[in-house]
């Protein structure tokens, strides 16, 4: 008896629930205005309404970003060669000078010397600049006997191998302009060394000469 009283219990809660459910669910479809299908859309009608989406409001694919990363990553890459080779040029360009001042005052040593330079090839180091320099200097024969020519060859005291610049020159009393007859310079076996010419002397005054003294006019007869 009991038993059967509580089971009337249940399916009586049960049923009252279900009606209070189905009241909500009457009430949700006036207010909305809408149908269950209307209220819920299948997955279809979702697809449909995401693809309908403007363009001015769609994103970046993936490839789309991919893309635009590399054009940036090429040009950044461009940019960072053009750098690089102007650094490299100018640090080229100066350490080139360094080394022509440098083949220069060894060719001017040589020259300066005050003898012909010996027939061979001898080599040394410098400190210019803040770096140190290796010069190479070659003396040769030429057609003329009191004649040689030098070529000096200056590089990195780091990379010697790497020669910066070749400097060549001649020396000798062949060159001087005073084997050419010239009364104004005098050369040494080193170079050309200017003479200064004496002062002219000042020249002796002469006395003016004295005119002879003028002679009167002839009388006119006609006077008498």
């Amino acid at each position: 008896m009991l038993c059967s009283v509580a089971k009337s219990c249940q399916s009586w809660r049960g049923r009252a629930y279900a009606r209070q459910g189905f009241a909500v669910l009457l009430l949700t479809r006036r207010v909305s205005g809408s149908d269950s299908k209307e209220a819920r859309p299948t997955s279809a009608s979702q697809t449909k309404e995401l693809r309908q989406i403007p363009a001015g409001c769609r994103a970046f694919t993936l490839v789309e970003v991919m893309v635009a990363l590399s054009i940036v990553a090429i040009g950044m890459l461009a940019a960072f060669s053009a750098v690089n080779q102007i650094v490299s040029d100018t640090t080229y360009m100066r350490e080139k000078t360094l080394a022509d001042w440098i083949a220069m005052n060894r060719m001017t040593d040589i020259r300066l010397e005050g003898e012909l330079p010996e027939i061979g090839e001898s080599d040394g180091e410098v400190e210019f600049a803040t770096q140190s320099w290796r010069w190479v200097s070659r003396v040769s024969e030429t057609a003329v006997e009191s004649l040689r020519r030098i070529e000096v060859d200056v590089a990195l005291a780091d990379d010697p191998d790497a020669v910066l610049i070749t400097l060549a020159g001649f020396a000798g009393s062949a060159l001087s302009l005073q084997s050419f007859g010239s009364p104004w310079l005098t050369g040494a076996p080193g170079g050309l060394q200017p003479q200064v010419p004496e002062e002219p002397s000042p020249p002796e005054e002469t006395p003016p000469e004295e005119l002879p003294p003028e002679e009167p006019p002839p009388e006119d007869p006609g006077d008498h």
